[in-house]
């Protein structure tokens, strides 16, 4: 269940490993916490500021374009060996900026210690709303609350919560990741995931090791809730009504290679189709492959993408696809995707 963009994504990932490695803080008098929580909002405004004169100076090299924002505005794209640089700076400077938005998260703590912490008074059923009032409260936070603004290496403006915005954010955080654990231990006791770890165990092995991930949707059946498992290797969404595999690909998606012939990838197809959905009668479905090909320093290499559809039912959600049973495969064999949309039909 996303809830950020990239750019928040790479601030959540290095606020996690900033929290994970942060000890505790000596008391401090109200009057020197309150000095040292101005000191870093000027700290971060002048980070961003010396971001904005590394851009311009950037600029002078020519390597950018003018672009079009979605805001209507004008934006510079860097071009050529400015996109890294760039990147590579504001990647630093988001980094920073984490970093000293958790020393002013630490310092509020110190000032006000949290209550109901955690939050054992929020139900599993108030998921749905705590999202939706979240959603509402960012919108107007990024609008009036402390902000400031990181322009990307392709022209976009990003912000990025400061200071108290950032402290509430995390107390949102908080209240959003219990409510969901409690909604999914609701499902998860609802559904008896047994039934799901059987067919990853017949697909993997007895030993392996399964996670539950979330509960997400389909764009093939977006009325369908469906259950996302996660292996040492692989990613599983299942139909947990019907106990079938929706979808599967591997963690570490391979490599496009060569070797095999097209009759052997196609066999190897089948094989898997019958190990992870056994209740597929191929014979009565439409039969058609897919190719792509990529060009890399090693010269061209093919995927191949073998698919059965059912012609008989109505398009699925998507408004363009048959129901299909598709295998994704490189030269080598090896899996890029399985993807069985039969459960999902009308």
């Amino acid at each position: 269940m996303q809830k950020r963009n990239n750019i928040a994504g790479l601030i959540l990932l290095i606020a996690l490993s900033i929290s994970a490695c942060q000890s505790g803080t000596a008391p401090a008098t109200p009057t020197s916490v309150q000095s040292e929580k101005e000191a870093i909002i000027e700290q971060i405004h002048q980070t961003v500021e010396q971001y904005n004169a590394f851009l311009e100076k950037e600029k002078s090299t020519g390597n950018y374009t003018i672009v079009r924002l979605e805001d209507g505005s004008e934006g510079v794209q860097f071009t050529n060996e400015s996109i890294g640089k760039v990147s590579a700076e504001m990647e630093r400077v988001v980094g920073l900026i984490v970093e000293l938005n958790e020393k002013y998260f630490k310092l509020s703590m110190q000032e006000h210690p949290p209550v109901a912490y955690p939050y054992s008074t929020i139900q599993s059923n108030e998921y749905g709303k705590l999202i939706s009032e979240y959603k509402a409260w960012l919108e107007n936070e990024l609008k009036n609350g402390s902000t400031i603004i990181i322009i990307t290496e392709s022209g976009d403006k990003h912000p990025i919560l400061i200071g108290d915005s950032y402290v509430a954010e995390k107390e949102w955080e908080q209240k959003l990741d219990i409510a969901e654990e409690k909604a999914n231990q609701e499902y998860l006791n609802f559904i008896n995931p047994e039934p799901d770890y059987q067919i990853i165990r017949r697909i993997e092995g007895a030993d392996v090791r399964i996670t539950f991930k979330e509960v997400s949707n389909s764009p093939y059946r977006t009325d369908t809730p469906y259950t996302d498992y996660e292996t040492d290797t692989m990613r599983y969404m299942i139909d947990s009504r019907q106990r079938l595999v929706v979808s599967m690909s591997p963690i570490a998606e391979p490599q496009v290679a060569t070797g095999l012939s097209v009759p052997e990838l196609e066999k190897m197809a089948r094989q898997m189709i019958a190990l992870v959905s056994p209740e597929i009668n191929l014979d009565s479905l439409t039969y058609s492959l897919g190719q792509k090909t990529i060009t890399d320093s090693s010269g061209q290499k093919t995927n191949y993408f073998f698919r059965w559809e059912d012609l008989t039912k109505p398009v699925l959600d998507d408004g363009r696809s048959y129901p299909f049973v598709q295998v994704g495969l490189n030269g080598k064999g090896e899996l890029l995707n399985y993807i069985n949309t039969l459960p999902m039909a009308r």
